[in-house]
């Protein structure tokens, strides 16, 4: 069984063609002023992993602006665990890079699956 999970575990890694990194932000007290602020931290660089489209919405009528909502799946290694809310931005292979917020990673034996709902795409 172990053996069967390395194995498909070398074809997955195989089909990560895009980068990613992570991003967090933590509360940091301004040792000045006494304030509190946020602070955004990089928890992950240049990470190997694959962007997937997993559901795309037609735009919505009878708003101001129509918009559309497309939904994203990130698929890395095990040992990439994002929260809810952290920042992620995964720049493709095909060129395309796109930032937004992740919801919490599941981690299946060989991967981990990641929705990421994308806020912007350059």
């Amino acid at each position: 069984m172990q053996r069967d999970l390395e194995r498909e575990k070398r074809i997955l890694d195989k089909t990560y063609y895009d980068r990613m990194d992570g991003y967090r932000y933590r509360l940091v007290k301004d040792a000045d002023s006494g304030e509190t602020r946020q602070e955004r931290i990089r928890i992950y660089e240049n990470r190997r992993c694959a962007l997937s489209l997993s559901g795309n919405d037609a735009p919505e009528e009878g708003t101001i602006t129509d918009s559309s909502t497309s939904k994203y799946t990130l698929f890395a290694d095990p040992g990439i665990q994002l929260q809810e809310n952290d920042v992620v931005v995964v720049r493709t292979a095909s060129g395309p890079v796109y930032e937004g917020q992740s919801g919490r990673t599941y981690v299946v034996l060989n991967h981990g699956e990641t929705p990421i709902k994308v806020e912007k795409s350059v």
